[in-house]
């Protein structure tokens, strides 16, 4: 990537990057701003140092919302069929969430176990971005997994690997 795509790609962030707040040890709140409306949602990361995690998601943006904590996604076998509105409340999904593990194989680094976009708003910056959140965050950058879908694998093939 040449120093114009970066600055591009930098320019368009989805990522509001003057919003990023740490609002305690382990939790960190910022917003996101889908690139077609122009709506502004807020993003949580939150990391849970016994399970060596941090989940991250965007969420639905709602006067006087509390985000509470974003859990586990527990659906790795889920299809897009599979996750209906009663299992994003049971989950506590929001418009894209991802956990991401702690690994230390070739440098410490987080994979996603899971990452999931509601499909109406793929290829427009969400999971970027909680990648991106998650980068700003920590040393502990977030790499591909050897689990992806065909989604994944697009997404990382725009991205730049961990350095």
């Amino acid at each position: 990537m040449g120093a114009f795509e970066v600055a591009w790609a930098v320019l368009k962030m989805p990522l509001l990057p003057d919003s990023v707040k740490q609002v305690s040890d382990n939790r960190t709140e910022a917003q996101f701003q889908d690139p077609i409306t122009n709506q502004v949602f807020p993003m949580v990361a939150e990391k849970n140092p016994e399970f060596r995690t941090m989940n991250v998601g965007v969420y639905h943006n709602q006067p006087r919302q509390n985000l509470g904590t974003p859990t586990s996604l527990d659906a790795m076998d889920m299809t897009d069929e599979d996750i209906d509105d009663d299992v994003k409340e049971m989950l506590g999904l929001g418009y894209s969430n991802a956990e991401l593990v702690e690994t230390n194989e070739d440098g410490p680094y987080y994979e996603s176990h899971m990452t999931w976009t509601e499909p109406e708003k793929r290829r427009r910056g969400y999971a970027t971005a909680l990648y991106d959140l998650v980068n700003q965050l920590s040393e502990r950058k977030v790499r591909p997994s050897g689990n992806q879908s065909d989604e994944g694998k697009l997404l990382w093939r725009k991205r730049r690997r961990p350095e």
